[in-house]
């Protein structure tokens, strides 16, 4: 990376070059540790901007080091490469050379993408980079096209979902060496599937982060956050670092895509050219590749989908569908599930739109919510029924289909993968995994106490948390059991082999017609009765190519006639359904019989 400007950087021929942004100090010295022998205390170099910086040619790979400022420390490095032994050991220095195989790489159409949202730590039993290597050939048996990887960067602890990283340029070692994550990146390819990283600009964890005491300036104290003072995305040198570790990510990594985690948490007032400017710096990375760049942001602000000759994001996560689809089959009610109070009607404008809420008021976040997706691509909205949010914070981690029986999941999933926007799936969907995925961590006794308690008070939205007597079914956060209760078990992909069987009957008939169809707003027609949805879709000459119909009611419904069978042929169903009657609880797809297709 040419702008190298954070962290240390090792060349070969020319050693370790060191650079620390610290211009509260007017000291700053570099402590060596060699495997062997005596530390070396070394002063460095103040350069413009309050940087530091010191180049020592002696210095390796696996060398640790550390800093100590105005003789405060020493403390590791907020852009460390890898914390070996957490995040309050020394640092180490990491060879950046890797022999990739990936040269004739191209990522998949992104429009098209079915993603697979996993965390590294349960997916397998080995919880490890490598571990997922050896799941690959079944997410490709499957019809996935890219992974994502809940945040890697380094936490406090052993386990963590990967939000309270501390660390944004080191891959956690619970997970293994950086080598080992570009080994998986590069198997991802070798296999064509893309791999897409979550990080999180928001907010550092709690415990660890040594950026307050080496450089305030990287906080706004004035503006308060969820987690503490605000980022100061205001600062242009704030603002470098997080640009160069969107680039680390791609050029040094060959990531094919970032996640970027709750942007509506950035400061409102500087959000919009934060973003641009990251945005940017992650594309510059790789200019002849094609990248993904999808935001988390419940706040629905549609604008940074739209290129008004600036560029724009490729995708954002689609809350709306998840909550209004989850309501109208759990006929859940509380928290975020009240701003659907009809959630029928909300599907059938999230159909339509993309997004339910477009400036209406929120009576979950008590203010109005979201902007206008006229104009834009449904394949800009990424449609889920499950994930690691969804599913995590819950009080007992429960999937969907354990909330509401086989005949209405399956019913879920078919109508969930007609849809025309951009598919994610979370780890397990596809076998009905029996395990939960809760929520962990291993921070320290008292913040880890403080944790659980503010865990609590989240579900007391839900009535059935808000008698205390009912607390000690939660499990506690800090224990390991509760970590490896999370763990997938794989044996479930035997014993559920039907599911899988029809996640990749369905993401094949999928790859078959997607890729034909126009996903402009107006290229839909949704027809709704109740909770019968009618959805049909058309090709770029406005031709009718294939349609869904998907009946949530208990009741049979009669087959509207325009679906009459000498026009209509059924290539999938859910249950087995006469010429006249859509079954209960039941999806089907059909395809036009003159569409050529």
């Amino acid at each position: 990376m040419s702008d190298h400007k954070f962290g240390a950087r090792f060349r070969h021929g020319v050693g370790t070059e060191f650079a620390l942004w610290a211009p509260d100090h007017r000291r700053v010295e570099l402590l060596l540790l060699p495997p062997a022998g005596e530390p070396w205390r070394l002063n460095m170099v103040p350069q413009a901007d309050g940087f530091f910086a010191l180049t020592v040619a002696d210095a390796v790979p696996g060398w640790r080091y550390q800093y100590i400022v105005d003789g405060e420390g020493p403390y590791p490095d907020p852009a460390s490469r890898r914390q070996a032994n957490d995040v309050h050991d020394p640092s180490e220095i990491v060879d950046p050379e890797f022999h990739w195989s990936d040269q004739e790489w191209r990522a998949p159409l992104w429009s098209s993408a079915v993603i697979y949202e996993l965390h590294v730590g349960t997916f397998t039993p080995e919880g490890s980079f490598l571990g997922v290597i050896s799941r690959l050939d079944h997410l490709c048996d499957l019809g996935v096209s890219a992974i994502e990887l809940m945040p890697v960067a380094d936490f406090p602890g052993e386990r963590n979902w990967g939000y309270d990283g501390t660390f944004l340029f080191a891959p956690d070692a619970a997970y293994g060496r950086p080598e080992e994550l570009k080994q998986l990146v590069d198997a991802c390819h070798s296999r064509g599937v893309a791999v897409i990283l979550d990080v999180v600009y928001n907010h550092f964890g709690p415990d660890g982060n040594y950026m307050w005491p080496i450089c305030r300036h990287f906080f706004d104290t004035g503006l308060r956050t969820p987690w503490g003072a605000a980022i100061n995305i205001a600062h242009p040198v704030v603002r470098d670092f997080f640009c160069e570790n969107a680039r680390f990510w791609i050029d040094e990594y060959h990531f094919d895509g970032l996640r970027f985690d709750a942007v509506q948490a950035l400061d409102e007032n500087h959000r919009s050219p934060f973003l641009s400017e990251v945005r940017k710096a992650a594309r510059a990375a790789a200019p002849d590749r094609s990248l993904f760049l999808v935001l988390e942001n419940p706040a629905n602000q549609s604008e940074f989908l739209r290129d008004s000759g600036d560029g724009a994001f490729d995708a954002q996560w689609n809350d709306d569908f998840h909550h209004a689809l989850h309501s109208l089959v759990t006929n859940e009610q509380h928290g975020i599930f009240q701003d659907y109070p009809i959630p029928e009607a909300s599907l059938e404008r999230i159909l339509r739109h993309g997004f339910s809420q477009q400036g209406e008021y929120s009576d979950y976040r008590r203010c109005n919510v979201g902007t206008p997706t006229d104009g834009i691509n449904l394949d800009h909205f990424v449609n889920y029924i499950q994930s690691h949010d969804m599913v995590g914070n819950r009080a007992l981690g429960e999937r969907l289909h354990q909330l509401t029986g086989w005949e209405t999941y399956r019913t879920i999933v078919a109508f969930h993968l007609f849809l025309p926007g951009i598919t994610m799936l979370f780890m397990g969907d596809e076998f009905c995994a029996a395990t939960p995925f809760l929520f962990f961590t291993d921070h320290n006794r008292e913040l880890g106490e403080r944790v659980r308690k503010g865990r609590i008070g989240q579900h007391s939205s839900n009535p059935e948390w808000r008698d205390r007597a009912n607390w000690g079914r939660i499990p506690h956060p800090q224990k390991q059991s509760t970590f490896l209760a999370s763990k997938i078990d794989w044996d479930d992909v035997d014993r559920n082999r039907h599911v899988f069987d029809l996640y990749k009957q369905l993401l094949s008939l999928r790859a078959k017609f997607l890729p034909l169809l126009d996903r402009r707003q107006e290229s839909i027609s949704v027809q709704r009765e109740g909770r019968l949805f009618c959805m049909t879709l058309r090709d770029h000459r406005g031709r009718e190519v294939i349609a869904c119909i998907a009946n949530f009611e208990a009741i049979e419904h009669r087959l509207p006639d325009r679906f009459h069978p000498d026009r209509w042929q059924q290539i999938f169903a859910t249950e087995p359904s006469s010429t006249a009657g859509v079954p209960p609880i039941s999806c089907q797809w059909l395809r036009q019989v003159d569409s050529g297709s």
